[in-house]
C-alpha cells in the first residue's frame, strides 16, 4: 500500500483543511478535514476532529464499523465542548471523510462534502454522496452534475460536525478490496474535486505509478482553474 498526500492554502489567508494518517497493528486509518466557521475557527475545529478520530483509532485499532461511528461521535462531542468553552469560536464546524483498512477490507465514513472516490478496473467503483442542498438539487433533478460544481449554493451543508446531533448524522459504508477489485482510494476536499474531475483523476491514476509527480501536477492544474481559491487537500491511498 503507497499513501501521499496533499494539501494547499490556495488563495485564502488560513488553511482550513486538515490531512493525516496513522498505521497500527496493521491496519490503516486516514483522513480529510474541511474547517468552516471563519476567522481561523475551521483550521481549529478540523485539527480537533482529525486528531481525535486518529487517536482513538491509535488507541482501539479496529474496522468494525460500531466502532468508526463511536470515533466520529467522541470527535463531534470533542468539537462541541470546545465550541462550549470557548464562545468566540462558537461558529466552528467542519467536514469529514476517513478511511480505515487491514489490507483485505474497507470502511470509509464522512460527514459533509469532503468526498470519498474509490477506482478499480479503471473505473470510478463508489463516490461518497454530499450531506448539502445542491447534492439534493441534483438527486431531484433540478440542476445537473456539472452545474452543481460551481452553483453560488455549493458549500451550504446539510451536515457538518459541530452542528446539535440527536442522531447519527455520518454514513459509514464496507467493502472488499479483493471482491470490489479495488486500485485506489481518494478522500478529497471541495477545493480538489471542484477543480479536478474525478474521470479524469482515475484516467490519471491508471496512467502514472509516481503517485507523488501526479499530485504535484494535479496541483499546478488546480491553481491554473478559473475556480480556483479554496483550500485544497487530498489523501491517496494505492493498494498494490
Amino acid at each position: 500500500m503507497i499513501v501521499k498526500q496533499l494539501s494547499g492554502i490556495g488563495t485564502r489567508q488560513v488553511n482550513e483543511d486538515s490531512v493525516g494518517y496513522t498505521v497500527n497493528e496493521g491496519m490503516f486509518c486516514g483522513i480529510v478535514c474541511d474547517g468552516l466557521g471563519g476567522h481561523a475557527a475551521g483550521e481549529v475545529a478540523s485539527r480537533i476532529v482529525r486528531n481525535s478520530i486518529l487517536a482513538d483509532f491509535s488507541d482501539n485499532p479496529t474496522i468494525d464499523e460500531n466502532s468508526i461511528g463511536q470515533y466520529i461521535w467522541n470527535a463531534q462531542k470533542k468539537l462541541v465542548k470546545e465550541k462550549y468553552d470557548n464562545p468566540v469560536m462558537k461558529d466552528m464546524m467542519t467536514t469529514v471523510s476517513l478511511i480505515v483498512t487491514d489490507g483485505a477490507h474497507i470502511l470509509v465514513g464522512h460527514v459533509g462534502d469532503t468526498r470519498i472516490l474509490l477506482y478499480g478496473k479503471k473505473a470510478l467503483l463508489f463516490r461518497s454522496k454530499d450531506h448539502s442542498i445542491i447534492q439534493r438539487m441534483v438527486e431531484n433533478n433540478e440542476i445537473t452534475e456539472t452545474e452543481s460544481l460551481h452553483h453560488p449554493d455549493r458549500n451550504k451543508l446539510t451536515r457538518v460536525i459541530g452542528m446539535n446531533w440527536e442522531i447519527d448524522m455520518f454514513e459509514i459504508k464496507k467493502f472488499s478490496i479483493h471482491q470490489n477489485e479495488i486500485d485506489y482510494a481518494v478522500l478529497c476536499s471541495d477545493g480538489f474535486w471542484e477543480n479536478f474531475d474525478e474521470v479524469e483523476l482515475g484516467k490519471a491514476l491508471y496512467s502514472s505509478k509516481d503517485y507523488g509527480k501526479l499530485l504535484n501536477k494535479i496541483e499546478l492544474r488546480i491553481a491554473k482553474s478559473k475556480y480556483f481559491g479554496d483550500n485544497y487537500s487530498a489523501l491517496l491511498i494505492a493498494f498494490e
